[in-house]
């Protein structure tokens, strides 16, 4: 008996905070249903425009396209039958509706501009042209491109360097 009571003394003396340090813990958020769901791997993309000779910029005023590709999963026909995407970002002050530089970058005069494969342009904070869903899975195919800010090309004041840009996309479902 004396050995239990001494236990229990002790249990007391040694734990007596996690026994008063009780506190609750609140779980929130929203459930939502979309058409679809973007692949996984498709959230943060990188793409790799290359290394580009400024004199490219000065004749052809662009580059060459890489693709942009963002892959739709688990697309549901009966909630939607197209997804329009629409990018938003810092716009060039020379090429509206074009991605501006990040201000670490060392390269000037250049921005990135976004279209389809048919060439039509796509702005940022603007929607792109809907693309059609299907069921299953949905490939959204777009090139994106450097071009050489006009004032620049005029100069021919390109600064060459290491360049960046960051766009964020949202999508919406009609």
């Amino acid at each position: 008996m004396q050995k239990m009571i001494f236990l229990s003394l002790l249990f007391t003396l040694v734990f007596p905070l996690s026994v008063l340090a009780a506190t609750d813990i609140h779980f929130s958020g929203a459930l939502v249903a979309e058409p679809c769901v973007i692949e996984a791997g498709d959230e943060a993309k990188d793409v790799d425009l290359g290394n580009i000779v400024d004199k490219e910029l000065y004749f052809n005023q662009r580059t060459l396209t890489k693709p942009l590709t963002l892959t739709l999963a688990h697309c549901a026909l009966d909630m939607a039958k197209s997804v329009t995407i629409t990018f938003s970002g810092n716009e060039s002050s020379e090429l509206p509706g074009f991605l501006a530089m990040n201000p670490a970058s060392n390269a000037k005069g250049i921005a990135i501009g976004i279209e389809t494969l048919s060439g039509q342009a796509v702005l940022l904070n603007k929607a792109s042209p809907p693309v059609s869903l299907e069921n299953g899975k949905t490939v959204i195919l777009l090139r994106a491109f450097l071009q050489g800010e006009p004032s620049a090309i005029t100069q021919r004041s390109i600064t060459p360097g290491p360049y960046s840009a960051t766009a964020t996309f949202s999508l919406s479902y009609q």
